[in-house]
């Protein structure tokens, strides 16, 4: 994850007005799963973390969250199926955020066949997911497929919130 903030303190207009621009993003990063070692066919099953951030109202602060993260990939249909659960805050609370849901989203053709993205959402936010596979092709124990998956998420409710940005990191089972 990275986080940017801008400041500019504009005292030549006539005060001390200063504009902060808080700024968010995640990145995965690695070798990523040649296109042409892919399976054909075949369910392959992942789990990892999610980490981000969350805010009841896109104009306040937000704060961190962290989940579970589960993901079956169907070579043969070219869907992946992805699961949030346990999403919720990063402190002494452990106050759980609507961010949970599952997701079925679509695995790319040709060259973007390591690629998948989709829709994402539940009955308070709505946004989309992606995400990449990394690693050699190998055995698991729950089928042969890449050894890893990077995504992110962005979602939104209506108006002004709640509003979650985040990546999640998965290791083939």
């Amino acid at each position: 994850s990275w986080v940017t903030q801008d400041s500019v303190l504009i005292t030549e207009w006539n005060g001390n007005n200063e504009h902060n621009k808080m700024r968010r993003g995640f990145v995965a990063f690695g070798d990523t799963t040649d296109v042409s070692t892919l399976p054909s066919s075949g369910v392959v099953r992942y789990t990892g973390s999610l980490h981000g951030w969350f805010t009841y109202d896109k104009n306040l602060e937000s704060q961190v969250i962290v989940g579970q993260v589960e993901a079956t990939v169907d070579f043969s249909t070219r869907i992946v199926t992805l699961t949030f659960s346990g999403t919720r805050l990063n402190d002494s609370s452990l106050t759980v955020v609507p961010v949970s849901l599952t997701s079925t989203l679509n695995l790319g053709a040709a060259e973007f066949a390591n690629y998948f993205s989709g829709i994402a959402s539940n009955t308070n936010v709505s946004g989309g997911a992606s995400g990449r596979f990394y690693g050699a092709v190998g055995a698991g124990s729950s089928g042969t497929g890449p050894a890893e998956i990077a995504g992110i998420f962005q979602l939104q409710g209506v108006g002004n919130g709640p509003v979650s940005i985040g990546g999640v990191l998965l290791k083939r089972m």
